[in-house]
Order: structure tokens, then sequence, then C-alpha cells
């Protein structure tokens, strides 16, 4: 932050993660932290919305994914 002199940072935080069930779509930096605003546009994804736009954008994934069922 003192480097950049940002303010908000982009998370992929979904609601079923870990401390995303009561995360909100922006929320201040924890107290302990500098200030900054995190924005969370991805709580409510799913897998499926998250491969549909990875395949859809012909985005790079981490090739694992491809060697385990995930259904």
């Amino acid at each position: 932050i003192d480097n950049t002199g940002a303010q908000a940072f982009f998370l992929g935080t979904r609601r079923g993660d870990p401390n995303g069930g009561k995360a909100n779509h922006f929320e201040p930096s924890s107290l302990s932290w500098p200030a900054f605003m995190r924005v969370n546009p991805l709580l409510e994804w799913n897998y499926g919305h998250i491969w549909s736009f990875l395949r859809g954008n012909n985005l790079p994934y981490c090739g694992l994914y491809d060697k385990v069922n995930l259904a």
C-alpha cells in the first residue's frame, strides 16, 4: 500500500470459502492491517460460474484440475 498507493484490492473470495459466509461485497481492512477496501465481486459465484468464466475466456488455470474428478 505504501509503495503503490493502492486503496482497494479485488479478492476471489466466494460465499462458501472460509470467512466468506459473513463477507460483504465491500469491506474495510481489518484493524491490524493498513487501511484499504476489500472488494469481493465473486461472493455469489459457484464452481460452475468460475469454470464457465475461465473456459469461456480461454484463461489459463492450474493443470492439476484436469487430473482429478470433481464430479
